[in-house]
């Protein structure tokens, strides 16, 4: 389905798709009202006027969810509200901002969070800095993935942690490998990044800055920089 033209945003009540993809593009605003359940990939998207996608309902995609938010647009799961697939299938979101009050379940499966401009990324902060794709420390609780990626090499700013991340854990909610991935600086400074056994992969068109990382096993981490 793809909507245009209409001037407000896009309220979607309840809906199954059975044996295929749900797939929805507006060219405002989406608010899920109510719940999605989709046999194939779950697939929304905003192509103008910054508009944001909202789950004000728990959805699924069995296959996978792809998000993407136009501009400075916001993808949100509202509390207690999840967002999820089956299988272990992949969920990307690419979006300007996040707002994950509610649940992201990918199972052992990837998460990606990437950037839809030239933004900074944050990762980790207790709180929020406008114009940044904040992947704060509470979202960071709420994602449930074998693999957490965010941010991209096309994304000239800056990627950097806002607070101590801790992964350690063996398994469940805010536990997985961490990949991180920017176009410019990737700086780690005041703050501990713990793996225990799980693995740091980042790659940086410019510098990097490591800072201190902990780890259990040995070879866990790999950083790539140009700068």
């Amino acid at each position: 389905i793809s909507n245009s033209g209409a001037g407000a945003g896009l309220a979607i009540g309840s809906a199954t798709s059975s044996g295929s993809n749900f797939t929805l593009s507006n060219d405002q605003a989406i608010t899920v009202s109510g719940a999605i359940t989709a046999t194939g990939t779950l697939q929304l998207t905003t192509n103008a006027n910054n508009g944001g996608i909202t789950f004000n309902a728990s959805s699924s995609g069995a296959t996978g969810v792809t998000l993407s938010a136009n501009g400075t647009g916001v993808v949100t799961v509202a509390s207690s509200k999840s967002l999820s697939t089956s299988s272990n299938n992949a969920i990307t979101i690419t979006t300007g901002d996040v707002s994950l009050v509610g649940t992201v379940n990918a199972g052992s499966g990837s998460v990606s969070l990437l950037p839809n401009g030239t933004q900074a990324v944050i990762v980790g902060a207790a709180g929020t800095t406008g114009g940044d794709l904040n992947v704060t420390s509470g979202a960071l609780g709420n994602i449930t993935a074998g693999t957490l990626a965010v941010g991209a090499l096309s994304d000239t700013a800056s990627l950097s942690t806002g607070g101590s991340i801790n992964v350690s854990a063996g398994s469940g909610a805010g536990q997985y490998n961490l990949t991180f991935n920017t176009g410019g600086a990737y700086t780690n400074t005041g703050n501990t990044i713990t793996l225990g056994t799980k693995t740091l992969n980042v790659t940086a068109n410019g510098t990097a800055n490591t800072g201190v990382i902990t780890s259990t096993v040995s070879g866990t981490v790999n950083v790539t920089a140009g700068g």
